[in-house]
């Protein structure tokens, strides 16, 4: 075996451990199905609170994490933005098969109690009184999802119809307080350090689906397990207005639900994460 062999093949093994990894291949993206299978899992929620002045409804969305009828949501949403109050009881929205429109339709109002609401992360679970009816739990993935990778949102907000579906890139993924330099539309520096100090820390994914005002509803990869939940929006109202969407990351949802969960090794948190 010549020497000149030897130092090729040593080179060559030199140059394949310093290549970047090979691309992941792609997996292929159905909104249809993915909308199809999750949307019954999803839940409107509406929060109704009086005060001396007016009557308010804060509106939302959820996700169904567990077969005891426990929903992922956004604290924010189980919130009174005037006093702070928090929501012990609410109602959700189900969907319900339309099948001669191939979409979902709301059913009855259906009783809510609040299990947990946390400003840091802002995350809420809620429990639907009568449990989850025989609709599947959607699980959590495994993993962050990447820069470049595809999702779907399925969700539901009072700005058009109740169940909706989008799909989207991933655009970038980092901590929420590195979401911009100035925040919101922040008018000066000092007054976007202000708001980054008050933000959550942890994952957020950025994304261009444009799904502004549905806190709550979940982002799924093409497997249809949740990536992250919406959080909040930026934009601005430049010609043609701009807005970019923030989902709180998998991560920092399986941090939150873990000490609701049913024991681990039960057959119900068996398909809380995948």
């Amino acid at each position: 075996m010549s020497r000149a062999w030897i130092a090729a093949v040593a080179l060559t093994a030199s140059l394949a451990a310093c290549a970047p990894p090979r691309p992941r291949a792609p997996r292929r993206l159905d909104p249809a199905a993915l909308f199809a299978a999750v949307a019954p899992s999803v839940v409107y929620t509406r929060w109704r609170h009086d005060s001396a002045e007016d009557v308010t409804v804060d509106t939302g969305a959820g996700v169904l994490i567990d077969g005891s009828g426990l929903v992922l949501t956004t604290c924010h949403q189980l919130t009174d933005s005037d006093d702070g109050r928090r929501a012990t009881a609410l109602e959700v929205l189900l969907a319900e098969p339309d099948p001669e429109r191939r979409t979902f339709r709301p059913s009855a109002p259906v009783a809510a109690d609040v299990v947990a609401c946390s400003e840091e992360p802002d995350l809420g679970l809620i429990r639907l009184r009568g449990g989850a009816g025989g609709r599947p739990a959607i699980p959590l993935a495994a993993t962050l999802p990447a820069p470049g990778d595809t999702m779907v949102v399925v969700g539901a907000t009072h700005l058009g119809f109740l169940w909706s579906v989008q799909s989207c890139l991933v655009s970038g993924l980092g901590d929420q307080r590195a979401t911009g330099t100035s925040p919101y539309g922040a008018a000066s520096a000092e007054t976007a350090a202000e708001i980054r100090a008050g933000m959550t820390p942890g994952t957020v994914l950025q994304a261009g689906c444009h799904v502004n005002p549905m806190s709550g509803s979940p982002a799924l990869d093409p497997t249809g397990a949740i990536v992250g939940l919406h959080l909040f929006s930026r934009y601005n109202t430049d010609e043609p207005p701009a807005e970019v969407n923030y989902y709180l990351g998998v991560d920092e949802l399986r941090r939150f639900v873990a000490p609701y969960l049913a024991p681990v090794g039960s057959p119900a948190a068996a398909a809380v994460t995948r």
